[in-house]
């Protein structure tokens, strides 16, 4: 800056753009405190936003009926997480909302002739299954906000545990099962059964070419109605609040006793 002689230079006066970011910052500043505020004083949450569709069925579903209150306020919350993520607390907590978690399936989808229940595949001998396919969870299958009733994308992951099938009398025709295994042909496994179960309670195909098309079963996966005979009379289902109790219980424990993990 020019002087002239025996005068003091001036201090440059201060730049506006200094002051805009100011008032930027405190905008800021306000914004993200009001949400914050917002957020750990909002009672629990009786309307969520969907992250997507429902599952097909689950239309009048309420969105607490599956996501219930996490425990303490939303401030011990956020305090719990804060202290989780200075590694002074062991594990994090819920914030808003539970995880859901099979337990919360088995409350509805009870299920006393399941030839496929979760629980089953906590034991040991399914643990290449369960570290590929995820098959000790209902979500690994079936995860919701995907508008879809199965996200499995290939249909022949009965190969997991069904290698060895061989019945000595076997019903079908005109190959065998030991023979469609040898041939890998696992995507005919649904056209005559369904994973959770008819093998007892419905009448199955005995002939391939009356078993259900490949297609009519990719349909169903991804919302259309079943392809399958309706079951005749089922036994009495036992309490579903039970059953996921149960689960929970002897996931717990295996856990717990480092048991066999996914």
């Amino acid at each position: 800056m020019a002087t002239t002689p025996g005068t003091q230079p001036q201090p440059a006066r201060p730049r506006r753009a200094a002051s805009t970011w100011k008032y930027l910052g405190l905008a800021i500043g306000a914004s993200v405190g009001a949400w914050w505020l917002a957020l750990l004083t909002f009672p629990q949450p009786h309307v969520m936003v969907a992250k997507g569709p429902l599952t097909p069925g689950h239309e009048r579903i309420a969105c607490q009926d599956c996501h219930l209150p996490a425990p303490g306020t939303r401030a011990q919350q956020f305090s719990s997480n804060v202290y989780h993520w200075l590694g002074l607390r062991r594990s994090a907590l819920a914030f808003g909302s539970q995880d859901v978690d099979s337990g919360a399936c088995l409350y509805c989808h009870h299920r006393p002739d399941d030839r496929h229940p979760i629980s089953r595949f906590l034991e040991p001998r399914f643990v290449k299954a369960r570290r590929d396919l995820g098959v000790q969870s209902c979500i690994a299958c079936h995860p919701e906000h995907q508008g879809m009733r199965v996200t499995v994308a290939k249909t022949g992951y009965c190969a997991y545990c069904h290698e060895d099938t061989a019945l000595q009398a076997d019903p079908i025709e005109p190959y065998t099962h030991a023979e469609l295994v040898a041939a890998e042909s696992w995507h005919t496994c649904l056209q005559c059964h369904d994973f959770h179960g008819n093998h007892r309670e419905m009448e199955t195909a005995t002939r391939l070419a009356d078993g259900v098309p490949e297609q009519r079963v990719r349909d169903y996966f991804a919302g259309a109605p079943s392809p399958y005979p309706s079951p005749g009379k089922r036994r009495k289902a036992f309490d579903s609040r039970a059953r996921a109790a149960e689960f929970r219980k002897k996931q717990a424990a295996l856990q717990t006793q480092g048991g066999p993990q996914p």
